[in-house]
């Protein structure tokens, strides 16, 4: 050929992925708004209402065929004042200490003294707020 009359051949690949991209995402979206299709054949309806109802029966006749245990007394139903026993400890469990806080998250609000002095024990000096105290 000669050279003003050479054909360029060039495939637009970015072109040709980005369109494959659009239809994907776009069929994805249709399957997203219509799960089950436009057909209203398309799913078995009688069969998963047949299937259910059945096993529903079958799970309420055996629960009724079944004996159950006799029922006993709340230890601590009648006797509600009765404290828990402490949970056991183990040998690195006792070594823990308890970071109780150092005020009450609610104080109860009175007189105009009553809150200064409890609003004085929440502040806390420069040097003890550069250290973090439990």
């Amino acid at each position: 050929m000669k050279a003003g009359k050479e054909i360029d051949l060039i495939v637009p690949i970015f072109t040709i992925v980005q369109f494959m991209f659009f239809v994907g995402w776009f069929k994805v979206g249709q399957d997203l708004m219509r799960p089950f299709g436009l057909d209203d054949d398309d799913i078995e309806m009688n069969y998963i209402l047949d299937r259910n109802i059945a096993t529903s029966f079958a799970i309420v006749n055996r629960l009724q065929t079944v004996e159950l245990p006799e029922l006993e007394d709340d230890q601590f139903w009648k006797n509600k004042e009765a404290k828990v026993d402490p949970l056991p400890h183990t040998v690195f469990s006792r070594q823990l200490s308890e970071h109780r806080p150092k005020l009450h998250s609610y104080v109860q609000l009175g007189s105009s003294d009553e809150v200064a002095n409890s609003t004085a024990n929440c502040l806390r000096s420069e040097k003890e707020k550069r250290h973090i105290n439990w």
